[in-house]
């Protein structure tokens, strides 16, 4: 399922709560790091941005469950 939030956009939040790892990965490069530059370059880029006054955000979240019948 993180393939396919990946590949859904550049802007993916998934990109920075649950980048990709790689082999290569080193203490100068690895999923924080890029995490870390992804953010920067969103908030430069103008993809978030500070509010200017302090603001509250409701945020709500439902699914449904099936139950498996076991009978």
């Amino acid at each position: 399922m993180q393939e396919r939030y990946l590949s859904l956009s550049p802007y993916n939040l998934v990109r920075i709560i649950l980048g990709e790892k790689f082999p290569a990965d080193s203490d100068r490069d690895n999923v924080y790091t890029r995490a870390a530059g992804l953010l920067d370059s969103w908030i430069a880029a103008g993809m978030l941005e500070q509010e200017t006054t302090p603001s509250l955000y409701a945020y709500s979240r439902s699914s449904l469950v099936r139950i498996a019948d076991r009978s």
